[in-house]
C-alpha cells in the first residue's frame, strides 16, 4: 500500500540518492571521478529544488512510502488554472510495477476533483511520457528537449481497478 508523506529536511539525503540514481548514466559518460561527478549533481540538484520552489511557490513535496520504505517522491502544485504534476520519481526497484500509474492517477483524480486540468512537462525520450499519453495526457507544446502535456477530466475516462 503507498502512502505520502510530506517532505522534510530530514529527507533530502534520500531525496539527493533518488536524484543521483536517476542522473548517474546521464552524466557518468563524462569520466569524471565519483568525487567530481557528485559535486556537480550536488549543485544540478540544489539547482533544481531552488528552480522548483520560484516556479511553483505553494508546492506540495511528498516522500512516496511502501511498507514503510521510501521509494519515491511526488511533487504537486494546485494553482487557479491547474493541477501541475511537476515531478515524479520512483527507485530503480519500484520502477515498472504499476506504482507511477497508480501515483499519477492520484493526481488524475484531484484534477478531476477541482474540475482542473491537471499539466506537467517531460522530457521528450522519457519513457514515462508513453504512460502519460495511455492515460489520456495531450501534447500542448512541444519544445525540445521537453513537451508540455495536459490531462482534461471532461475529455478522457479511465478507471482505477480497485
Amino acid at each position: 500500500m503507498l502512502e505520502y508523506r510530506k517532505a522534510a529536511l530530514e529527507d533530502e539525503a534520500f531525496l539527493f540518492e533518488l536524484y543521483v540514481e536517476t542522473r548517474r548514466e546521464e552524466w557518468g559518460a563524462l569520466g569524471w571521478s565519483e568525487s567530481e561527478l557528485l559535486a556537480f549533481l550536488q549543485m544540478q540538484f540544489d539547482m533544481q529544488m531552488r528552480s522548483y520552489a520560484m516556479q511553483y511557490p505553494h508546492i506540495d513535496s511528498q516522500i512516496v512510502y511502501m511498507d514503510e520504505l521510501k521509494i519515491g517522491r511526488i511533487l504537486i502544485s494546485h494553482t487557479e488554472q491547474a493541477v501541475h504534476l511537476i515531478d515524479l520519481t520512483l527507485t530503480e526497484r519500484y520502477r515498472r510495477r504499476g506504482i507511477g500509474t497508480e501515483l499519477v492517477q492520484n493526481v488524475l483524480k484531484l484534477g478531476e476533483q477541482s474540475g482542473k486540468p491537471v499539466r506537467l512537462h517531460v522530457l521528450q525520450h522519457n519513457p514515462a511520457k508513453g504512460l502519460y499519453e495511455r492515460l489520456g495526457f495531450k501534447v500542448t507544446e512541444d519544445r525540445y528537449p521537453y513537451v508540455a502535456m495536459e490531462w482534461q477530466h471532461d475529455q478522457y475516462k479511465w478507471e482505477v481497478e480497485s
